[in-house]
């Protein structure tokens, strides 16, 4: 489990996450606007949540709207494998999220950890099962 700068025990993950090469793009939303769509690599992935790169800063609490590129059909992986899949072999599902925290990494970017709050049915359900064939699906999980 990767920890983060200032987190206590107390704040560790209670949806364990794995490496992943994953295009991710997220949107911003308030009230009265949504941002540009931003496109990075998602570093970590689990049934809470997930790990991106950002080249700004979001605020904790902020609620994002995050579209996960996911591969059409599952690949046997090994364990220590970690998933890189083409564009072409993705889709993207859409998921709700707040921003749990956000961390500089120098060069004017950041690791933001968002927790997943909701997903349309048709998401909902291609992201469990890509969690359930890369054994990070968990019942309890905010995608029930």
């Amino acid at each position: 489990m990767k920890a983060y700068q200032g987190e206590t025990e107390a704040e560790r993950r209670r949806f364990p996450r794995k490496p992943v090469k994953l295009r991710v793009s997220y949107q911003c939303l308030s009230k009265d606007k949504v941002s540009p769509s931003e496109t990075h690599l998602a570093e970590d992935l689990g049934s809470g949540g997930l790990a991106m790169r950002s080249r700004q800063s979001l605020l904790k609490g902020q609620i994002v709207m995050i579209t996960l590129y996911i591969p059409r059909e599952s690949r046997k992986l090994n364990d220590a494998d970690v998933p890189d899949f083409s564009a072409a072999e993705c889709v993207g599902v859409n998921v709700l999220a707040r921003v749990a925290r956000c961390t500089a990494t120098g060069l004017g970017n950041y690791l933001v950890g968002v927790q997943f709050l909701d997903s349309d049915g048709q998401s909902r359900e291609r992201l469990k099962k890509f969690l359930v064939d890369y054994r990070l699906y968990q019942p309890d999980s905010p995608l029930n």
